[in-house]
């Protein structure tokens, strides 16, 4: 199967074991081939098989290297720009930590009336805002394969700043949560964020934070830089 031919696939999951059998052959087609998938979004077509190779790619850096020395040794622009890596913009100080937010939870107490679905529901509120704040990537990982997590607690750990490495691959290696526009945005948008994994990320958020993140310095020169070629490609 092609890379094209991925979006006949109807779930993401699905779509990234499809991909994984394909990139893993690290061939010139492969390259060619991501080459046009990456080539034809900036063009403003919409590719949904490109989301399931960046799921791949972020799961497995490795491979993401491999594939990125072919890129340019054939001269597969697009695709070089994708693969590309480098230390996230920015990062915690030397022998810095996060903050273990959940240090304090156990001030949380469940009132008597707990019963009530409405003190249930703000207890619930609390426990999740440590848990979402907790610097483990075991306890992201948990939170991410909660049937109870929201959105919104997912984004806040994507858009966290400062963040680590760690924890934002969390996000970027989930199925679940990366298929939301609104997690991808996040991501990319953080310098703490790994760079290749914002760059593979890229082309799989809307113009309009393409245009945000091509004139911000914030973000690594490399994000920007892809940034500005995406918006530069004849429509």
């Amino acid at each position: 199967m092609t890379l094209a031919a991925l979006a006949s696939i109807p779930e993401l999951e699905l779509r990234a074991g499809a991909a994984r059998d394909r990139l893993a052959r690290a061939d010139d087609a492969v390259i060619a081939e991501l080459d046009t998938l990456v080539a034809s979004i900036a063009r403003g077509n919409a590719e949904d098989g490109y989301l399931a190779c960046a799921l791949v790619l972020a799961r497995d850096p490795a491979l993401a290297a491999r594939l990125h020395a072919l890129a340019i040794s054939r001269g597969a622009s697009w695709a070089a720009l994708v693969l590309a890596d480098a230390p996230a913009s920015r990062g915690l100080l030397l022998g810095a930590r996060l903050p273990d937010a959940l240090a304090h939870a156990e001030t949380v107490r469940v009132a008597p009336d707990s019963r009530m679905p409405w003190d249930h529901f703000r207890f619930r509120q609390r426990v999740q805002r440590y848990v979402v704040a907790h610097p483990s990537p075991l306890v992201a990982q948990r939170l991410l394969a909660s049937p109870t997590a929201l959105l919104i607690d997912v984004v806040r750990v994507a858009s966290r700043r400062p963040t680590t490495p760690e924890l934002l691959r969390v996000v970027a290696t989930s199925a679940r949560w990366i298929a939301r526009l609104e997690v991808r945005d996040a991501l990319v948008k953080n310098p703490f964020a790994p760079t290749g994994v914002a760059l593979l990320y890229l082309p799989t958020v809307r113009r309009t934070a393409w245009t945000e993140l091509a004139g911000v310095s914030r973000v690594h020169p490399l994000v920007r830089e892809a940034s500005r070629a995406l918006l530069r490609a004849p429509r």
